[in-house]
């Protein structure tokens, strides 16, 4: 059952969902890289280990809310012990004290030299102050002072952008930048929009060879689908903050009541 919206989901980007939606994202673009332009190039998914301290900002995005209960003083059941004992404590077992971020590395076949990069941002990545945006921040500049191409995929309304110092860029949904070696210090930028299909983006490859085509949209259809989403989503609420502008919300609305996800009214 396909998405009702044109392009990208809104309602993926719930916080319960989009660590799942990342994951299938990034195999599927690496599937369909593998088959545009392998053996030539070797298409790996990579991760980054990003620490992460108790007090950091983006806890509450990485760790669902946890509510401790205390029953109160430990006593033995009456009648003696049984497997259906209720616990007299409900708390964390685990901490958070690392993060795993993935991303694609495209690499020559022949030396493996890495040639592009391709990553798609986390919920964290746009917490201002956050250690995993710090360090995402970090390996970024290191990849574009490198002789790597660069893409990154932005599909979060919310956060705080990556924006080159004195340039405003005009409002958007999502967005993407295409950095070429050679175009450097100059990037493409992709300015996508809620009511319209997610583009078809040229992944630069190693000179001399085209770039590869990557349909974006097709790529999310075959997540969507393959997750089942529709039976995931209660579209009859409105999606995860940020809240829409109210010709969105209005466009989302007769959107959905049309593909019969919501009752008008």
């Amino acid at each position: 059952m396909p998405s009702p919206c044109p392009g990208m989901d809104p309602y993926l980007e719930d916080r319960s969902l989009w660590p799942d939606v990342h994951h299938d994202l990034i195999s599927q673009i690496r599937s369909r890289l593998v088959s545009r332009i392998a053996p030539r190039y070797i298409v790996r998914i990579e991760e980054r280990v990003v620490p992460l301290g108790d007090d950091d900002p983006a806890i509450g995005i990485l760790v669902p809310d946890v509510s401790i209960h205390d029953s109160g003083r430990f006593e033995a059941p009456t009648g003696g012990w049984s497997t259906t004992a209720l616990p007299t404590l409900t708390a964390p077992i685990l901490t958070v004290d690392e993060v795993r971020e993935a991303h694609i590395e495209i690499r020559a076949g022949k030396d493996g030299r890495v040639v592009t990069i391709i990553d798609v941002l986390s919920p964290a990545n746009k917490v201002v102050a956050s250690g995993v945006r710090n360090a995402y921040l970090d390996k970024r500049n290191r990849w574009l002072n490198s002789s790597t191409h660069f893409v990154e995929i932005d599909l979060l309304r919310g956060g705080t952008r990556i924006s080159p110092p004195g340039v405003i860029l005009r409002p958007t949904d999502y967005r993407i930048i295409i950095s070429p070696v050679e175009k450097r210090p100059m990037a493409d930028y992709w300015f996508v929009y809620l009511h319209r299909p997610l583009p078809t983006i040229p992944i630069p490859l190693a000179e001399g060879d085209e770039p590869a085509s990557l349909e974006l949209q097709e790529v999310f259809s075959e997540v969507y689908d393959r997750a089942r989403y529709d039976l995931q989503i209660d579209y009859g609420a409105d999606p995860p903050p940020p809240e829409l502008a109210a010709t969105d919300k209005e466009w989302l609305n007769d959107l959905l009541v049309e593909k019969g996800k919501r009752r008008r009214g």
